[in-house]
């Protein structure tokens, strides 16, 4: 595993300034350098101690960093990972910051092909309705879901080290492969986000029969409209780049709300009842409402062939399979033939679960024990 002293992050905004005072404060990298395309900005973030260097070309940011952050709006991702790819010392790790993975992953992976850099996909689900430098926390990320994208030619020992490293700033490490991720994030982050904007606006349009209507607002619409706040210029982006899974999932929640509007037209209170606990019994089902069981860390170990990008296969056989791996750990062996590889899995069952995927794929997968 590599050993990540210096980072430099791309676009010194919110998320960057973020990640620049949690690798520096929680981390404790020994330098962190940023790029930001104005001087006013690269200032504010020194002064923040979000980074300790700024510089207008990123080329210059990234010499010497072992990891880079490009925390720029999704539509510049390539552009910079292009710009900076060829600057970054030999083994440097490559990273980005969007919370739409497909197209991107594949570019930059072939970007990436031709260079001494490696990169691996990254989206952290954190975030806040502010922007800028100013806004910045170095506990954004503690106990958020951060997604880690590995594929085929993501470097095994580049994927650990970006793992461990932002387990150290609290973030929750998932994996999910790009496509599935892009699906995922359309269902419970930019279709909620479209479906917020959209009742700010369906209630601004009843404005004309009672002026004053969002003095009325309760609890529940703020708390159903408050990611409305976010800048909407970050949400173009987004929205046109993830914009066919976001398409399906807008058709299925048409439907939903027609199935909900013929439940009304024919006066069905079962049906109305039916819909509304359903929702309520997932609601409640959701993962950090579980019980304290699932909470306990379990490790397995897995017998795997020392051949190129085995932990990528792993990864994504786990990640397909619904799992989230809390910690990877590699034993290297000094056997020509195989080596050793250990996985800490929350809960039991879906520890056994890891077990029982891997097996079925020819791995040799072993649960050992229960860690706390």
């Amino acid at each position: 595993m590599d050993e990540i002293r210096s980072a430099a992050i791309v676009g010194t905004g919110l998320i960057g300034g973020s990640l620049g005072l949690a690798l520096k404060k929680l981390a404790g990298l020994e330098h962190v350098s940023g790029c930001a395309r104005t001087q006013a900005t690269l200032d504010r973030a020194i002064a923040l101690g979000a980074i300790d260097s700024g510089h207008l070309d990123c080329a210059q940011a990234v010499r010497g960093a072992d990891i880079v952050f490009v925390a720029t709006p999704v539509s510049l991702i390539i552009e910079e990972v292009r710009r900076i790819a060829g600057s970054t010392k030999p083994g440097a790790i490559i990273t980005d910051a969007a919370s739409v993975k497909a197209r991107i992953v594949a570019e930059a992976d072939e970007i990436v092909a031709e260079t001494r850099a490696r990169f691996v996909g990254g989206h952290p689900m954190a975030g806040s309705e502010l922007s800028g430098v100013d806004a910045a926390s170095p506990d954004m990320f503690k106990n958020a879901p951060y997604i880690l994208t590995p594929t085929a030619a993501t470097d095994p020992d580049a994927l650990q080290s970006l793992h461990n490293l932002l387990g150290k700033i609290g973030a929750r490490v998932f994996t999910l492969n790009p496509a599935a991720h892009d699906r995922v994030v359309g269902a419970i982050s930019h279709l909620p986000h479209i479906l917020s904007a959209s009742l700010v606006n369906v209630t601004a349009a009843e404005k004309h029969g009672f002026a004053n209507i969002f003095k009325l607002a309760a609890g529940g619409f703020y708390d159903m409209t408050r990611v409305a706040g976010s800048p909407a210029g970050i949400w173009v982006d987004i929205c046109l780049e993830n914009g066919e899974a976001i398409q399906s999932l807008i058709a299925q929640y048409q439907d939903e709300l027609e199935t909900f509007a013929e439940l009304l037209r024919d006066g069905d209170a079962e049906g109305i009842r039916l819909k509304l606990a359903n929702a309520r019994a997932v609601r409640q089902d959701l993962p950090r409402l579980k019980d304290a069981e699932m909470q306990l860390v379990y490790e397995l170990t897995v017998i795997v062939p020392n051949r190129p990008k085995v932990l990528s296969e792993i990864t994504l056989l786990v990640a397909d399979a619904g799992i989230n791996i809390e910690d990877i750990q590699i034993v290297h062996s000094t056997e020509a033939d195989n080596g050793m590889l250990r996985l800490s899995v929350l809960g039991e069952s879906e520890a056994r679960r890891v077990e029982e995927t891997l097996t079925g794929h020819g791995y040799t997968a072993s649960l050992e024990r229960r860690l706390k």
